[in-house]
């Protein structure tokens, strides 16, 4: 029975370690299951990120299990080319990346604008190598949706329109080559304003009034000649257009409230002012 029990025992703990050994596998210390990546590619000296951390030798990466974003990216003439990729630990050991191959050019190559405006901007994908257009399926972001947004137009152009003044990028990326580029853009204040008149602004249905409105330095109070633009928020409650350079008509359609936008292409300046449309008139005297 000694030697039956002590043979049992034995069985157990070689059980035990090779259990052990399993839980270290991939060559981690500690117990701990991790992985090695290897990444490379053109160029050699491009910078590598593995969950938004950069990391210091792309030939040695240890990854802990799970799913990790590497990203590879270069800089040129103050544009940000890039190529993502998404990956779970183990199921590959190495990542060749190609920064020179394709490039995604950009018109403008910086984008700057006033709050409130647009802008338009166009992508194209061309092969390095034969100088030609390569076919791309690009989508659009920018990194901070508070100060620029941006909305496709169609296959190649987006329309970005400032927010807010501060500084984000516009990001754009080749779906079919994980090819990104990030551009500036640059929000800022007009120095100018544009002041609505009548005040409050309110309107009958089927009423027609006349508006006014001057674009003015913030500063010294100059007025300047504008290039005014006239818009309705809510095209359901009120209609406008203009007639002269410096008026508007605007009529009731039906009962809400809404705002009269108007911007001046010249400076960059913008308001929108709250329009009220009343459903009847007062009763007569």
């Amino acid at each position: 029975m000694w030697r039956v029990s002590t043979v049992g025992t034995f069985g157990l703990l070689v059980l035990f370690a090779l259990s052990l050994l399993a839980c270290g596998g991939g060559g981690g210390g500690g117990g701990a299951t991790t992985f090695s990546l290897a990444v490379s590619g053109t160029p050699a000296n491009a910078i590598v990120y593995v969950n938004g951390q950069r990391v210091d030798n792309p030939q040695q990466i240890t990854l802990p299990p799970g799913t990790h974003r590497i990203r590879v990216e270069i800089v040129v003439n103050g544009q940000v080319i890039a190529q993502e990729f998404t990956i779970r630990a183990g199921e590959v050991s190495s990542i060749q990346y190609d920064l020179s191959r394709y490039q995604i050019v950009v018109e403008p190559a910086q984008v700057e604008l006033f709050e409130g405006a647009e802008a338009t901007v166009s992508a194209t994908l061309r092969n390095t190598a034969t100088n030609t257009e390569a076919e791309a399926t690009f989508t659009w972001s920018t990194l901070d949706p508070t100060i620029a947004t941006v909305q496709p137009t169609d296959a190649r152009t987006a329309r970005v329109v400032g927010v807010r003044a501060g500084a984000t990028k516009l990001k754009i990326t080749d779906t079919r080559t994980n090819l990104t580029t990030e551009v500036p853009i640059s929000v800022r204040v007009s120095e100018y304003t544009i002041e609505v008149r009548p005040q409050p602004l309110e309107v009958w249905v089927d009423e027609v009034i006349t508006v006014s409105a001057t674009v003015r330095h913030r500063t010294t109070g100059e007025t300047v000649q504008g290039d005014l633009q006239w818009q309705v928020v809510n095209p359901s409650l009120a209609s406008v257009q203009a007639t002269g350079a410096n008026t508007a008509q605007i009529r009731g359609v039906q009962r809400g409230n809404t705002q009269l936008r108007v911007s001046d292409r010249r400076t960059g300046a913008r308001t929108e002012v709250p329009l009220r449309v009343l459903d009847f008139p007062p009763p007569p005297n």
